[in-house]
């Protein structure tokens, strides 16, 4: 696998100054899925409840995202609900962790040793288990969330370093 993608997958309801959606596919796991099958072979950790759409897994093999490592497991999925009145800025109105609070990436055999890893919006401490899993690729990147900065605020400076060592 060139590009292992682990991280959020959720269900939105965005509103924005150009309009509401509600219902819509969310997480940095699928939008960062989606951009980086544009330009390489991509593979998605993540995980969902049995509310999650088939619609919806349904797009990113449309999109040639591999999704052996999309685990549905019985629950809700994560819920994230926010407006952004300035796009630059999100207003989070409520968040909804549901099977997301007790994600555990469950890493498929071949997506082992990737070219680069992108560890989007996850717990930090499973940030730096992924990393110690994965194998050794060439570049990794990670993501946040204001929530999980706020709750997690010794592990986030020890995961830094060592994505970019």
């Amino acid at each position: 696998m060139k590009l292992v993608i682990i991280g959020s997958i959720a269900i939105d309801d965005v509103q924005t100054p150009a309009g509401r959606r509600e219902e819509s596919m969310g997480g940095s796991a699928i939008y960062g899925s989606i951009a980086a099958s544009r330009f390489t072979e991509v593979g998605i950790v993540g995980v969902v409840g049995d509310d999650y759409p088939d619609k919806m897994c349904e797009l990113l093999k449309k999109n040639n995202v591999d999704i052996q490592g999309l685990e549905k497991v019985e629950g809700n999925t994560f819920r994230w609900k926010g407006v952004y009145n300035d796009l630059n800025k999100a207003e989070t109105l409520d968040t909804q962790l549901n099977v997301f609070s007790s994600f555990s990436p469950k890493i498929p055999k071949s997506y082992i040793n990737p070219k680069s890893l992108f560890l989007g919006n996850i717990h930090p401490q499973l940030q730096l288990e992924v990393i110690a899993k994965i194998g050794q690729p060439k570049v990794i990147a990670l993501d946040t969330m204001k929530y999980l900065v706020m709750s997690t605020p010794p592990l986030l400076p020890r995961t830094i370093p060592v994505s970019t060592s």
